[in-house]
């Protein structure tokens, strides 16, 4: 994939599919021991609203959201090499992929402050890919709920 360009294999353009509810999402993760700390709770409160979770694949599954073969990547303790180059096969194939808050992902991602102004080093991140806007504004609703909780933001 290219920023701005069509995400394509071997000459075809691939598009994500919209499920548009998260009652009929097919959820990939690596692993539902990537989760530590608040990522637990938010995964698993998560993991019991779609209708298929599945584990494995690593960044293949990026692949397979982009090709409309499953609906959402939800995955944490992620670094810049992990999700950077997926960010354009995911948006090329019409997909969503944001952090947990719905900000975009970077190559600086959090970081842990620095001492005397220095910068700190960077810090795992939490990914959320998904084909349609719908369904990955549902996730947001969920996780936001449980990093609001972490961060003291609750209304």
């Amino acid at each position: 994939g290219r920023m701005g360009q069509r995400t394509t294999l071997n000459g075809e353009e691939l598009r994500a599919r919209d499920c548009g509810e998260l009652s009929e999402a097919y959820m990939y993760a690596t692993t539902p021991h990537m989760f530590e700390g608040w990522t637990a709770p938010a995964f698993d409160a998560l993991r019991q609203q779609v209708r298929v979770p599945l584990y494995g694949c690593d960044c293949y599954a990026y692949g397979l959201l982009a090709a409309g073969h499953c609906d959402l990547v939800v995955e944490a303790t992620m670094m810049p090499y992990d999700y950077c180059a997926l960010v354009p096969v995911i948006e090329g194939a019409g997909g969503v992929i944001t952090d947990w808050q719905g900000g975009p992902l970077t190559w600086h991602g959090p970081q842990e402050a620095g001492s005397e102004g220095t910068q700190g080093r960077r810090q795992p991140q939490e990914v959320l890919a998904a084909g349609g806007s719908q369904v990955h504004a549902a996730c947001l609703e969920t996780l936001r709920r449980y990093a609001d909780a972490e961060l003291g933001t609750e209304d």
